[in-house]
């Protein structure tokens, strides 16, 4: 798998700089999309990286810290023993 490869720590930073690149070039693409008619298309690019920006950096995040968020602190170990047998099953899958 690619966390086991590459690490979470590379995955997280490269996806929130990413994503914050692709905002920053958004930004300017909108500011001067009425200059030529190519510019809104940049625009769609931008959007599509952040989205995949998304997914390999925090957009993984979900099942690690959403147990805890969800319940109470009594239900979390069942919870967490739940998640991650989910999960394994998938990488079985």
């Amino acid at each position: 798998m690619t966390v086991e490869k590459l690490g979470r720590r590379v995955l997280l930073i490269s996806g929130f700089g990413l994503m914050a690149l692709s905002f920053g070039i958004l930004t300017i693409s909108l500011t001067f999309q009425d200059r030529a008619p190519w510019v809104p298309y940049i625009s769609i690019a931008c959007i599509l990286g952040v989205i995949i920006a998304f997914c390999i950096g925090p957009g993984w995040l979900g099942n690690l810290w959403l147990p805890s968020v969800r319940c109470n602190l009594p239900g979390r170990r069942p919870l967490y023993l739940f998640c991650v047998a989910r999960d394994q099953e998938q990488d079985i899958q």
